[in-house]
Parts: structure tokens; sequence; C-alpha cells
């Protein structure tokens, strides 16, 4: 209970110094001081999740972690699909928001960037700042630029921790192999949804991206991917968590 007041005491506190910076301050003291209230609040926002919403699943990775040889390289093989793919679509998002389309002629280049001077200061923009900023860019000569912001990371370890835990539930719930099947096929299908769609997106619009910048009902189809998917995913995975262990109570009380 200390540690989730702890939590949430960090998360309101970077929060406000985000608020504060993104609409009052500028220049070097709003990069600074917005870059810190970013990265402060995302690593305060996966803390109060882990001991929160998240405690469940987050317990039973690490369980699984402990005792079964797939659960790292799931975890690690989801995580760098998602924040591949992910950080291809969010390329395409910036596209749409600050309007310029780039070419790579040069070799692989990878750096941090933030951008907080979105207009107009309302807030919608605060929280475009806020989930985009600061982003790890890199560019893939000759068309691709990944831009891998902290709402992809943090989205991708919360269905991380959701895909493996549901896993390792209904593995723990039966010894029969064929009555595991659909289920376990059924959650990474699910999951995987959250990554096949923005694929396939950030694939087709990738050709003219050279050509042509996005349109309005472009963008909207991009933000719906980039934001209501992957929380869309995370509901339906936390809801089967529950589920199952409702189902069988004896698997979460070990």
């Amino acid at each position: 209970m200390k540690l989730r007041k702890l939590a949430l005491a960090l998360t309101i506190a970077f929060f406000t110094l985000f608020h504060f910076c993104f609409y009052f301050a500028n220049g070097e003291t709003l990069f600074l001081l917005a870059t810190i209230g970013s990265v402060g609040f995302w690593f305060s926002f996966l803390l109060l999740s882990m001991v929160s919403f998240l405690r469940r699943a987050f317990a039973f990775s690490l369980n699984a972690l402990r005792s079964k040889g797939y659960a790292l390289a799931l975890l690690i093989g989801y995580f760098v699909i998602h924040v591949f793919v992910y950080g291809l679509l969010l390329e395409r998002l910036l596209v749409s928001i600050f309007g310029s389309v780039q070419t790579y002629s040069g070799g692989l280049e990878a750096y941090f960037s933030a951008n907080y001077n979105i207009t107009p200061k309302d807030v919608l923009s605060e929280i475009y700042a806020l989930t985009l900023n600061p982003s790890f860019v890199v560019f893939i000569p000759p068309l691709y630029g990944l831009a891998l912001g902290p709402f992809a990371f943090y989205s991708a370890l919360a269905i991380d921790f959701l895909v493996l835990s549901n896993i390792a539930v209904i593995l723990r719930s039966t010894k029969t192999y064929k009555v595991i099947a659909f289920p376990v096929i059924g959650v990474v299908g699910g999951a995987s949804c959250c990554l096949s769609v923005p694929e396939l997106i950030v694939t087709l619009s990738s050709i003219g991206s050279q050509l042509v910048l996005l349109t309005p009902l472009e963008t909207i189809v991009l933000n719906t991917l980039y934001y209501v998917l992957p929380i869309s995913v995370m509901v339906a995975l936390k809801l089967n968590l529950d589920t199952l262990v409702s189902v069988k109570p004896k698997v979460f009380t070990g």
C-alpha cells in the first residue's frame, strides 16, 4: 500500500511538473524540465501500474520468468516487435502533426529527440507532447524512420506482462495440451492484432511517403491505431486474466 501511494504521488508530481512546463516555460527550461517531467511520469506510472491494475499480471510474469524457459524469449520477442512496429507508426503520426516528410539518404542514424512546441496549447497537444516525448529516433535508409515514444514502450511492457501472465495461467490450469491449444492461440492472436494492423498501415503509407502528406482521415486512423488499439488490447487481456483466475482461483493463490 505504501509503494502504491508513493507511485501515485510521484506520478502526480511529475505530471504537474510537465503540465506547468508545457504551458508556461520556454526555451531550454521547457526542454529540460518537460523532459524530466515526462520521463519521471512514465516511470512512475509504470510502477503504479505494476502495484495496482497490472499487479496480478506482473506477479504471474515474474513467476513464469523464474520457472519457464519460454517466458524470457516471449517477453523480449514481443517487446522488440511491438516497439519496432509502433516506432514506424509513430514516425507517420509525427508527419501528420508537424507536416514534414523526409527521406533518409545517409547511413543508419540514431538519437534522442523531443519537441514540446506543439500549437495550439490545448489538452490534445499536451497529450501528444506527453505520450510522444522524448522519443528515440532511428533512421533506416531510404524510407523508414522509427520514433520510439514513451507510450509505445509503456504499452509494449504492459501487453508483454498481460500476454505472458495469461499464457502462464492457462498452462498452469490444465495439463492437457489439446485443451490449452485454442486458449493460448487466442491470447497470442489477440495481442498480435495490436501489431498486424499497424504494420499493414505503415507498409502501405510508406509507399507514398515521399509524395504526399497524410490526409485528415489517415491521421484519424493513425491516432486510433497508435492509442486506442493498444489500450483496447490491454483491457481485453486484463479482463481475460481476471476471468481465468476467477474460474481457477487456486492458480493465483498457488
